[in-house]
């Protein structure tokens, strides 16, 4: 039990340095690609509530010791997003189809970054500290790019899942081939 809890934690640490460290650091529109929340839909899904919710907190907790903006805006943001995620996995979509994972993708991507600015603006005011408020045609095209992308990454990370587990295999049954 404490191997498995030991791995988890490092998988958890190495997720977040790979985001943190080598994600945002590629060029061009592939450091749009938010790993976080990908993987979180996906061992939501498949792992369950309570193991998907340690994983949100530990990734948090990376995100917030690697971040420079004040302590709580990334938990916040990413707990809120994986809530949403489980309410919207729980009470809507049934099936684990690939219109489903993108629906739930896009509804976290977009929870998540509109309490990630809205948190650090606020912040900000309220702490009367100088912030630049830029939403122009650039940040709305850059936000844009950044869902296409990570719905790309949604699809191929399930078509490579589906193509290893035969988990989301569709199983039709004949009546005819039923044996007693």
């Amino acid at each position: 039990m404490y191997w498995r809890l030991l791995f988890n934690l490092f998988l958890i640490f190495i997720l977040g340095i790979v985001q943190v460290a080598f994600v945002s650091a590629l060029p061009f529109w592939l450091k749009n690609i938010n790993l976080l929340i990908i993987f979180l839909v996906f061992i939501l899904s498949l792992r369950g509530f309570m193991f998907g919710f340690w994983w949100t907190a530990g990734m948090a907790f990376i995100l917030e010791i690697f971040s420079f903006l004040p302590f709580g805006v990334y938990f916040f943001s990413l707990i809120s997003a994986f809530f949403l995620a489980n309410f919207l996995l729980t009470n809507y979509f049934t099936n684990r189809s690939l219109y489903s994972y993108l629906a739930l993708t896009l509804a976290s991507l977009f929870t998540y970054q509109v309490l990630l600015y809205s948190l650090n603006y606020g912040l900000h005011y309220f702490l009367q500290e100088d912030f630049i408020l830029n939403l122009d045609k650039s940040f709305l095209a850059d936000k844009l790019e950044m869902f296409l992308v990570n719905i790309l990454v949604v699809v191929l990370f399930f078509y490579i899942y589906n193509f290893i587990s035969k988990n989301f295999q569709p199983v039709f049954l004949v009546r005819g081939q039923i044996k007693k």
